[in-house]
Order: C-alpha cells, then structure tokens, then sequence
C-alpha cells in the first residue's frame, strides 16, 4: 500500500516542487527528493530551514509516513456506498501524547491518583456519540483526553486520523507515565470545559484500560528512532513500521 510523508504532502497542499524546496535550501534536488521519499534521513541542519521553509513547529515528524486509502477504500471501486467506506489498517497505531509536567489535568482525565481508576462514567451523557463502544467496557468507567485544533488545524488533523483500537501513550517529564486503548472520539466543548476549563480541548479521544508506566523516553526513541531524545513537543502518530515495534515492546503483538 502506497504511503506518503509528511513532507511530501506538505510540499503538494503548499505547490511546492522539489526545485523549489532545493533551491530555497541550497541543496540539490536530488537530495531533497530522498528525503521526501523517505529514502534517505534529512540532515538536522536542515530542519530549522525546513520550518520556516513549509511553515511549521515540528520539523522532526517531516519523514513520517500517511497510508494512503485504496480506490476501494474511498468508495471509487465497487458496489460501496459513501455512508459504508471505512479505512482499515494493518496494525493499530501508536501515539504519543504529552499531557506536561503538571499532572493535575492527567489525573482528572485519565487515571485518578487517588483510586487508580478512570474518572469518567460511560453513562456521560456526552459519550453518546460513542455509546455502542462505552457500553461494553464493563468497570462503567472510561479515560478521556482533549487536544487543540493546532496551528492551520494540524494537530486537528492528526486527531482525524487517530482510530478505534490505537495505542496511545502518555509523556509527561522525559518519561511514559501511562498507556491505554483508543475505544471512540468526541468533540465536547462542554466536556473540554468541565475537565480542564477550556472549550479549546473539545476534540476528545476516548480511552478504556489504562495502565501506568514509568519508563525513559529517550530510551524508547532509542529503541524506535536509533538516537535518543529527551523531548516530546506535541501529539505525535507513529508510522506502521514503527507502530510494530511499539507494540512488540509493549508485548501487545
């Protein structure tokens, strides 16, 4: 299945070509191709030029990848109805979410302190757009977490294609502090206000068996990346290879 990057797709919505991207960089367009095919890594010199380059805050995920939708998947071949068209992945994605250094909003949206439970009731009358989903978790108890729309939409985006059955994995302070099973999304403005007094949080994943975890991120990156990093600036969505290697360390697979 065919997959594109991030830089690509930027450099299409953009109308940038790689001669372009070239000769703003001072590079050659053959190396500004390998990059965007995700041939070859883009040099960390050059991630500061790209930002300002394609307008964006996180140059790092440039050479992650996008599956594209086959013909059939979009509806365009065979008897499908637009209503039925579904997107089906090969594995679950992994995310990783940071929820910053002060935990008062982790502990009152995913996992209490106290009691080590989720907070949220599935009979939450604003769940119901996911109510098929909430009803089968039996403690009658769910974990929910909020994100922005983002500059131009992009952490949006990323939201949009978060899916029933993704892992995601929460960062706070150089560490994974918690992992969990995506079961639905939202979009709650009166949610995003109740738990953490802003309406800007309203795009709402909804999460079911939450499991605390303490462990380096910079060993993780490590381990997914090749190099070691300390520092997780926003809402990130792994590709599938790296996504495999998440859950084979999480022993989900």
């Amino acid at each position: 299945m065919e997959s594109l990057t991030f830089f690509k797709i930027l450099m299409l919505q953009k109308k940038l070509s790689n001669k372009d991207v070239a000769k703003e960089l001072g590079v050659s367009e053959v190396s500004v191709k390998d990059w965007i095919d995700g041939k070859k890594n883009i040099p960390y010199k050059r991630l500061d030029e790209l930002k300002k380059v394609l307008e964006i805050d996180n140059p790092d995920l440039l050479s992650e990848k996008m599956r594209l939708p086959t013909p059939e998947e979009m509806g365009l071949v065979g008897d499908t109805s637009v209503e039925n068209v579904i997107t089906e992945k090969k594995t679950e994605q992994i995310i990783w979410q940071p929820v910053g250094s002060d935990l008062r909003n982790f502990y009152s949206s995913i996992l209490s302190e106290k009691v080590s439970s989720p907070p949220v009731s599935t009979k939450d009358m604003r769940l119901e757009p996911v109510r098929e989903e909430v009803e089968l978790i039996e403690s009658g108890f769910v974990s929910v977490w909020g994100v922005q729309d983002g500059n131009n939409y992009m952490t949006f985006n990323k939201f949009q294609r978060i899916q029933k059955g993704d892992i995601v994995m929460f960062y706070s302070a150089q560490k994974f502090i918690a992992y969990g099973t995506i079961v639905g999304k939202i979009i709650s403005e009166d949610l995003s206000m109740e738990l953490w007094k802003s309406h800007d949080f309203k795009n709402i994943y909804i999460i079911k068996d939450v499991r605390p975890m303490d462990e380096e991120y910079s060993e993780w990156t490590k381990q997914i990346y090749g190099k070691a990093s300390r520092s997780l600036q926003g809402l990130r969505i792994l590709d599938e290879e790296k996504s495999k290697h998440c859950l084979k360390i999480l022993g989900q697979i």
